[in-house]
């Protein structure tokens, strides 16, 4: 795959595609599946999944996570633990430089056999109680834990391996929260491991109503001991339906890299706003995340609409968009497909430019497919040309329907025509 990637880059003039891997932290699995030396050649870079060390496959109860092993553990147990997992791959071959320490953003929990019992290694003949949002038996994302905590929970910090739990009855938890992510990252700084890695963004209290310390708080904690002041991109909302329904729940999404429809943008402003998520005055099938003052304009799905009760993406028939000219994106797709459609005529006088008057008229598209393009249509006026404008009109009228309004187009670029 590298060569074929190295190939492709030759004969396109692109820059290589990149190409990495997440592996696992496991010693058995390390020395059964792993070549390290060769993968550690043709990747750039490494992901290492150093969570899910332990959890509800076992009998008692033990840290997701931990950076170090906890006293009292003999034998293969000292190695389930970042520090193990990471000096391994390091010792099979791997470059520090190549790993990416995995940190999860996430607990796994557990149902003790006694309340009266909650140390770690602890009987836990039982996953822990589904949450209210992930709704699985032995997972709590960290805004779960946030609820737990607020309901009563306790938390004890594990000197030993440097993570916390929290327990409350017979409900235990091992998690990861700010004070315990910034100890990793200067473990990895400190040890010179190429970077981090999570799992996953929607874990983080992404809405701040949780943990009363502002939006993503997990991972403001990890930029910013990172050496960094603002979050990374999202690229794409915290959480998406699968299907319509009246009540949107909280979905797992992934982000491993910075995506190319979405990135900072100067045509919308953060200024005087609190970090989270806004409408976009653009369009219904995006929005906006403002980081520490910088506006990121972020694109939900395919045929999806920004819920701003909600703050997901989410269908139409669940929220009613109110950005007039985008409409629920028909208009959007109406708008585009007639300007690349239209045959394109040029009149240039010198640095001049011949206006071309177009009838004034309305044209219905029946869309089966509503799909978002790239860049939107333009918001009236804009420039299309240094010396002349376009004034469109865009107006919605059903989900697959629109109408087009076209007023005084002047352009020596393009031309509609019936």
């Amino acid at each position: 795959m590298r060569q074929a990637f190295e190939a492709e880059a030759r004969t396109s003039g692109k820059s290589r595609l990149l190409l990495s891997a997440a592996v696992s932290g496991g010693k058995e699995t390390v020395d059964s599946a792993y070549d390290v030396p060769a993968i550690a050649k043709a990747l750039d870079f490494i992901n290492l999944m150093t969570y899910d060390f332990h959890g509800s496959w076992e009998s008692n109860a033990g840290h997701n996570s931990p950076l170090y092993p906890r006293g009292g553990e003999s034998g293969w147990q000292r190695q389930l633990n970042v520090d193990w997992a990471a000096r391994y791959w390091v010792q099979k071959g791997a470059p520090k430089d190549k790993l990416n320490i995995g940190m999860g953003l996430y607990g796994r929990s557990f149902t003790l056999a006694s309340a009266s019992n909650h140390q770690p290694g602890a009987p836990a003949p039982h996953p822990g109680q589904p949450g209210p949002f992930t709704g699985d038996g032995g997972v709590l994302a960290y805004y779960e834990v946030c609820d737990m905590l607020k309901a009563g929970a306790t938390r004890v910090f594990i000197a030993d391996q440097q993570v916390p739990y929290a327990y409350h009855g017979t409900q235990w938890v091992g998690y990861d929260d700010p004070e315990s992510l910034r100890d990793k990252v200067r473990y990895v700084k400190q040890n010179g491991y190429g970077g981090v890695m999570v799992w996953e963004l929607s874990m983080d209290d992404f809405t701040g109503a949780h943990c009363n310390n502002g939006h993503f708080p997990l991972m403001h904690a990890i930029n910013s001991e990172c050496g960094q002041s603002t979050v990374p991109v999202v690229t794409r909302a915290p959480s998406t339906t699968a299907h319509p329904v009246q009540h949107t729940t909280h979905a797992t999404v992934v982000t491993t890299q910075k995506s190319s429809s979405s990135g900072h943008n100067t045509a919308v402003t953060c200024s005087n706003k609190a970090d989270g998520f806004y409408t976009s005055p653009r369009s219904c099938s995006e929005y906006i995340t403002c980081a520490a003052g910088i506006a990121y304009v972020i694109k939900c799905g395919q045929g999806l609409v920004y819920n701003a009760n909600l703050h997901v993406c989410d269908w139409p028939a669940n929220y009613h968009c109110t950005v007039r000219w985008a409409g629920v994106s028909a208009a959007y797709v109406l708008a585009v497909t007639l300007l690349l459609e239209e045959k394109e005529q040029k009149t240039k006088k010198g640095n001049s430019c011949t206006p071309l008057p177009v009838n004034n008229n309305l044209r219905t598209l029946s869309l089966i497919s509503p799909i978002p393009l790239h860049p939107p249509p333009p918001i009236s006026p804009i420039p299309l040309h240094p010396h002349r404008s376009e004034k469109e009109t865009w107006m919605h009228k059903s989900e697959g329907e629109c109408l087009l309004n076209l007023r005084e187009v002047y352009s020596c670029q393009l031309r509609f025509r019936k």
